[in-house]
């Protein structure tokens, strides 16, 4: 017999858990102690002791979108050794001698996307014939913020009541299992380099990929590594429904099955090297799901959730699930073709991170209490790995949801990333569903990522969406680190528009050496009628890094506009300037760093 504790308020160990459960939503709570029944992997049924709390108040591997940047088609062009023309209707100053200027680095833009939910306008710009001088206006509001303590308050969503479920473990628990702290390096390659003598059975792979190590977590390791490495997943089987034989002898022999013959295997070497192991069944959000697709849980003729399969094993007293049909690779379905992508996010992976894609048969098999409803599980946010990796919270919009609806063609999501990898950038890719519900058609210049000044001392990030016309749209958000460079989607939201499109999109912008905010304007297209145009930007940077000032200028360089300095915050540097537009073309926005420093683009802009 074994006990059963609910690490619930106040000792839930979990970072990701943990942060919503100091959510105020979660006060007032008092813990009470029930009997209950539960299976420990590999063992018959026992009783165990569950501590909860009482508040006040169809499978394949796992879809991953690998997303490319895209060039810019109009690079910024250098500036011209001769002094520029100034445009005739500019009441500014000449430019400095083109000697003095340093030449404009071409940078290369983000991909464009679109999203939701109508929000208040961008800052106007000014109507006055005359600009007002720039520090005399106070820095327009990105949009209407409230703080994350005050967004938190709004609604209860799924995402709440999965803070309020804890992670059950084992009598004896102490604290998370560190995988961190583990190298895997040793123990993947001896796994990969198995002599083919040792792969002819269960019982000599076993004894070659464990016999080795004492520590329990390299041998479920090594087993999951080969499986990931020698296995190949029957795309084909999958998606006609006539799979080969799943019987571990048969994927052994063969090296190819679906869910279940991943599952069957790492079963059969657990149990070979006693290894504690169970099979799970249940449903997950694989390849060919979307979100906000319709499509409910697949049941069984018994009414059980059903589709996938996986393995829950116990390690440091510890509930946690690996599945090697995930951890194998990937699929595309329109070319069915299977894609080995070893993802080890999949291998001990905690109850509460797994749940946001995996829906057991049996509500014990969360291994939560209480365990989240079916409902709850559609309602999650459709993550990826990667999101908890970064450990990525949702502050807006509420409820946090798979799809979002915008009444007016626009919506603002923020994002804290505590985690951001160094150097990283936050992108938006934008595709438009056809009228099949399935097709999707890449849309431009419809997302800006940025981060946002309000939120001090926190990794938010701004994500503006224009959606072109009404429809649906999907957004997958990627971190990239650098021109070019893929990325895979960490979040991917259902976009539901409602507006007729009436509305400009977004400025093109640009990857950055440091992060650039554009509060105003946000538009790209500007018109040439206007009186003038109001800039108003951040740059979180107050080093030798810092801009000095931002430069914008046409494509033949004959206009030209400094935004200089106005103020600071905490942690940037506020940059305003109001002038007219009214030559028509392409512009760039390019930042220079110190006297004659290098000047990389920033964002590009049309007049019409």
């Amino acid at each position: 017999m074994f006990t059963m504790t609910r690490q619930g308020t106040g000792g839930f160990k979990d970072k990701l858990i943990g942060k919503l459960s100091n959510s105020p939503l979660n006060k007032g709570k008092t813990t009470t102690t029930t009997t209950t029944t539960i299976t420990r992997p590999g063992q018959s049924p026992v009783t165990t002791t569950t501590i909860t709390s009482n508040h006040s108040g169809h499978s394949s591997p796992a879809p991953q979108h690998q997303h490319q940047q895209q060039q810019h088609q109009q690079q910024p062009q250098q500036q011209p050794q001769q002094q520029p023309q100034q445009h005739q209707q500019q009441p500014q100053q000449q430019p400095k001698p083109a000697a003095q200027q340093p030449k404009p680095t071409a940078q290369q833009p983000k991909p464009t996307a679109q999203a939701a939910v109508q929000q208040p306008k961008p800052a106007a710009q000014a109507a006055a014939q005359q600009p007002k001088p720039a520090a005399q206006a106070p820095i327009p509001k990105a949009t209407n913020i409230e703080t994350a303590e005050e967004v938190l308050e709004d609604i209860e969503d799924a995402m709440d009541r999965l803070s309020k479920s804890g992670t059950m473990v084992e009598k004896g628990y102490d604290k998370p299992l560190n995988l961190a702290a583990y190298n895997f390096d040793h123990t993947d390659a001896h796994a990969r380099k198995c002599p083919k003598k040792d792969e002819a059975s269960i019982s000599t792979l076993a004894h070659y990929l464990t016999h080795k190590y004492t520590d329990p977590v390299h041998k479920y390791r090594a087993i999951f590594a080969w499986i990931a490495d020698n296995i190949v997943y029957d795309v084909a089987g999958y998606i006609d429904r006539k799979h080969k034989s799943q019987e571990v002898a048969d994927v052994l022999r063969t090296r190819i099955a679906v869910c279940q013959g991943y599952a069957n295997v790492f079963q059969a070497l657990c149990e070979e090297a006693n290894l504690n192991s169970s099979i799970i069944r249940g449903f997950s959000k694989g390849e060919g799901s979307q979100p906000g697709d319709g499509q409910p849980v697949e049941h069984d003729k018994e009414g059980k959730p059903t589709g996938h399969a996986w393995n829950a094993i116990v390690v440091n007293h510890q509930f946690l699930f690996v599945d090697s049909t995930w951890g194998a690779g990937t699929i595309e379905h329109s070319k069915r073709a299977f894609t080995k992508r070893f993802q080890d996010t999949y291998f001990l992976t905690p109850p509460n991170k797994l749940i946001f894609s995996h829906y057991p048969a049996e509500a014990k098999h969360q291994y939560l209490s209480p365990p989240l409803s079916e409902h709850d599980f559609l309602a999650l946010p459709w993550v990826k790995p990667l999101y908890h990796e970064y450990e990525v919270q949702i502050i807006k919009p509420r409820p946090r949801s798979p799809v979002i609806t915008a009444q007016d063609d626009i919506i603002d999501i923020y994002l804290d990333i505590a985690k951001m990898p160094k150097g990283g950038s936050l992108i938006g890719q934008f595709v438009k569903f056809g009228k099949d519900g399935r097709s999707t058609e890449e849309v431009k210049g419809a997302v800006i990522a940025q981060k946002a000044p309000e939120y001090v001392h926190k990794n938010v990030f701004w994500v503006h969406v224009v959606c072109p016309a009404k429809g649906d749209y999907r957004l997958d958000l990627v971190v990239v680190k650098g021109p070019n460079q893929p990325g895979l989607s960490f979040l991917t939201t259902r976009i539901v528009n409602k507006g007729n499109g009436t509305h400009p999109q977004v400025p093109n912008s640009f990857i950055t050496p440091i992060p650039i905010t554009i509060h105003a304007p946000l538009t790209g297209i500007l018109k040439a009628s206007q009186p003038t145009v109001r800039f108003t930007l951040s740059a979180f940077a107050k080093d030798d890094k810092a801009p000095s000032k931002f430069i914008i200028l046409n494509k033949d360089q004959s206009v030209r506009h400094d935004i200089s300095k106005t103020g600071h915050g905490q942690e940037f540097l506020r940059f305003e300037a109001e002038f007219p537009m009214m030559k028509k073309g392409d512009y760039t926005l390019y930042y220079q760093t110190g006297a004659g420093g290098s000047m990389p683009g920033v964002a590009s802009f049309k007049v019409v």
